[in-house]
């Protein structure tokens, strides 16, 4: 078996795994891995997307994989024909299938349903972080108020938000600063940019629905909510 043959196997093996990890992490915030972890988890979707494909086309190549010559050699050239022909099936596979772990994590499946049958108290996503921001998708729960270091204090909706507290780079649309009288003082334009150099202390939910229906301020029945 020469060279080409044995890299081309190698790349049948081990590329779907790490497809379907780069499909993952680049829909969902990945967890934080070591390397090693990495690779370990791109080992087990390999071993997944060949559990699935290769019976597939098993099924279809009549034997090839195992072909051998009239000699009783392997038939490398038959088993090279087939691997051609099976990489980009466990490549779609691989993708099709980071598509859906991604899916699942972000609405936190399974373990929403066996958190609520009391079996676990874990989440899918990486951090308390990611686990908060999920669960505040709606335009009336998920204004903001950052409370700087400085002790100023910026109000207004996350369009963009980071991934991570430590990364802390902001875009808030429709957003005022809070005068130390708690009065707003808009910020004309599409919203601001709020950069790590800002260094956010903690972040306040403001739930503008709720607030509407007490009462708590004036400009409850505005079309622009307020905190």
């Amino acid at each position: 078996m020469n060279w080409s043959l044995q890299a081309l196997l190698a790349l049948a093996v081990l590329l779907p795994g790490f497809v379907a990890l780069s499909v993952i992490e680049g829909l969902v915030v990945p967890k934080k891995r070591a390397e090693l972890e990495r690779v370990v988890a791109a080992l087990l979707y390999s071993a997944l997307v060949h559990a699935i494909a290769f019976p597939l086309a098993f099924r279809r190549s009549e034997g090839k994989p195992f072909a051998v010559g009239a000699d009783g050699s392997p038939d490398w050239v038959t088993i090279a024909g087939f691997v051609a022909g099976y990489l980009p099936l466990v490549l779609g596979i691989a993708v099709v299938m980071g598509f859906l772990f991604a899916l699942a994590i972000a609405h936190d499946f399974p373990l929403r349903w066996l958190r609520d049958r009391g079996l676990t108290k874990r989440t899918t996503l990486q951090n308390v972080w990611s686990d908060v921001f999920s669960r505040r998708l709606s335009p009336e729960k998920s204004w903001v108020i950052l409370n700087m270091e400085n002790g100023t204090r910026l109000f207004g909706f996350p369009v963009f938000f980071p991934d991570s507290f430590e990364e802390g780079t902001w875009f808030l649309g429709h957003a005022a600063w809070i005068t130390p009288e708690d009065k707003l003082e808009p910020i004309h334009g599409d919203g601001i940019v709020v950069t790590p150099c800002h260094k956010v202390a903690y972040v306040q939910y403001v739930d503008v629905e709720e607030r509407s229906k007490k009462g708590d301020d004036s400009h409850a029945g505005q079309t622009e909510p307020r905190p």
